[in-house]
């Protein structure tokens, strides 16, 4: 809705680039609830699942996004996926009424 919203405007405007859109992007809930969990994913891939739960928790429910600094993540996300070649087909469940 934010991007269409400054598309839209720009479009009114006759711009070429919807520059409104950062601005709305960070001063909207969505902005706030996600800096709010942005480590959540490196708890998990930097310090495993047991270890990344305790952190999570600590992180979201104790502190509640308020660390001072962002923990990077050393992989990328299509780097850490496996081939289709690799993997195992997830079974179809066939639900019988």
């Amino acid at each position: 809705m934010l991007a269409a919203e400054a598309v839209f405007e720009a479009f009114e405007k006759g711009e070429i680039e919807a520059k409104s859109y950062e601005e709305r992007f960070k001063s909207s809930w969505i902005y706030q609830e996600l800096h709010r969990e942005r480590n959540v994913h490196a708890y998990f891939s930097k310090f495993g699942l047991i270890p990344g739960i305790f952190l999570t928790g600590l992180d979201s429910v104790i502190l509640r996004g308020k660390l001072p600094f962002n923990l990077r993540h050393t992989v990328k996300d299509n780097e850490a996926t496996l081939p289709k070649s690799q993997s195992k087909p997830i079974g179809m469940m066939i639900y019988k009424n």
